[in-house]
């Protein structure tokens, strides 16, 4: 009767345990897709400072003109000058985000120009890429708008 009861009791406690696991494991693969980078990206991003391999760096967090970096959720972006208050576009195209890696495809008439960026950080309120050059590369900051 002891070993019963000590079977049961042990049983309860298992099953008690397993069921609570996996309800944490389901919340923190819902808080994962809650706060993936992907839905971080999306919005408009200004330039503030560029740095190049030879630490020559410039910043722009006071001139009147503006680069800003658009990501939207439908996986498209728009890269464009704002200059008192009038935008004028560079590029657009598609943009994928897997972990550290974005990709963008520049869209033109007869071409696509694919550039693969390392995200360095990303958060609600700053965006660091690393831009791979033949000559070295660059290190772009952006703040959200």
């Amino acid at each position: 009767m002891k070993l019963f009861m000590y079977t049961l009791i042990v049983s309860s406690v298992l099953t008690f345990l397993i069921a609570c696991s996996e309800s944490t494991a389901e919340k923190e693969v819902n808080t994962e897709i809650n706060n993936s980078p992907s839905n971080t990206l999306i919005g408009k991003w200004v330039l503030i400072n560029r740095k190049n391999a030879n630490n020559k760096e410039e910043t722009f967090a006071e001139s009147p003109a503006k680069l800003v970096l658009k990501f939207e959720g439908n996986g498209y972006f728009e890269m464009f000058d704002r200059i008192n208050n009038v935008s004028h576009r560079r590029g657009y195209g598609q943009w994928e985000q897997k972990k550290t890696a974005l990709t963008l495809t520049y869209q033109n008439t007869d071409t696509n120009l694919v550039e693969n960026i390392e995200i360095q950080t990303l958060n609600d309120k700053s965006l660091v890429l690393k831009i791979n050059k033949p000559k070295g590369y660059i290190i772009d900051t952006y703040k959200k708008q």
